[in-house]
């Protein structure tokens, strides 16, 4: 509305009244519609990073808000869940003792509230791995083959693959790839499944030693 109209308008309601008192009573009119504007951008206002609205506050995320985030197993109290009997705190939350917090990951499942590998496989640096024939960890953590591949636990050899300082190429039982081995158990064996992990059978029907770095 330009200055002359707003002047115009002022002057047909101010008939018998003061300009002053018609401007304050339009002011007074239009005053409702200003503070719930205010009062609707404010309301508008997110939490940032890592924290989530509590009534009219941010809190963190991991804290929890009132009991109903304990989701039944306990009572929130200054932002942290009080664990009934039977259950333990979690992110800010109430899980069973028998649940893992926050799941579980590098392959390993939950057990009786532990995150723990699955039978015939190790944890090597948070990751289960087959020591029997995993190529970076044969036979052990970090034992990494050099022909990439690993039998029973011992890494495979030939021509260009090379073992460790100390170890020999030997053929197996079962055929080819050779594997390296250093010395021998002295244990009879038909198949590399008769040998001790990180060994194979050997051709003269010998478990070989573990070869190791």
């Amino acid at each position: 509305m330009d200055a002359h109209r707003f002047d115009a308008l002022v002057a047909v309601l101010s008939r018998g009244r003061s300009r002053r008192a018609v401007l304050g009573g339009f002011m007074a009119g239009i005053s409702p519609f200003l503070l719930s504007d205010a009062s609707a951008k404010k309301k508008k206002k997110k939490c940032k990073g890592d924290t989530k609205k509590c009534g009219k506050k941010c809190i963190p995320d991991t804290n929890c808000c009132g009991n109903a985030d304990c989701d039944g197993g306990g009572a929130c109290v200054n932002g942290v869940c009080i664990c009934f009997n039977g259950f333990k705190a979690c992110q800010g939350s109430c899980i069973a003792n028998d649940e893992c917090c926050g799941g579980c990951t590098g392959g390993k499942i939950c057990q009786s509230g532990a995150c723990v590998c699955p039978a015939g496989t190790n944890d090597c640096d948070g990751t289960c791995v087959d020591l029997f024939t995993n190529a970076s960890n044969c036979g052990g953590c970090g034992l990494v083959c050099g022909s990439g591949q690993c039998i029973h636990g011992a890494c495979t050899c030939g021509a260009v693959a090379k073992c460790f300082a100390g170890c020999a190429c030997g053929a197996r039982e079962e055929g080819s790839p050779a594997v390296c081995f250093e010395g021998a158990f002295g244990s009879a064996c038909n198949v590399d499944t008769n040998c001790p992990l990180g060994s194979a059978c050997l051709a003269n029907n010998v478990c070989s030693g573990p070869c190791l770095p």
